[in-house]
């Protein structure tokens, strides 16, 4: 197995519509794989070494509005005082 075959692949699942998450759990077991075929001396190199492998995207966070904030802590002590 090839480096490029892997990439290749990657390729393909993304124009799939897999998510990135799902391309890195992929590629992790593949990596941990093969790597445990070169310990065992069934391949020389591990192919899955030095791939690209998408980012996941990070999530911007958004902070509360004031009247957001506000009705968060009118229900929060209403319920603090069982009401």
């Amino acid at each position: 197995m090839r480096p490029l075959y892997l990439q290749t692949m990657y390729q393909q699942m993304t124009e799939r519509g897999l998510s990135s998450r799902t391309l890195r759990y992929v590629h992790v077991v593949l990596k941990s794989a093969m790597q445990e075929a070169v310990r065992w001396r069934l391949s020389l190199e591990n192919p899955a070494d030095g791939l690209r492998v998408p980012q996941q995207p990070r999530n911007e966070m958004r902070a509360l509005s004031v009247d957001q904030a506000r009705t968060l802590l009118k229900v929060q002590c209403a319920q603090s005082m069982g009401q």
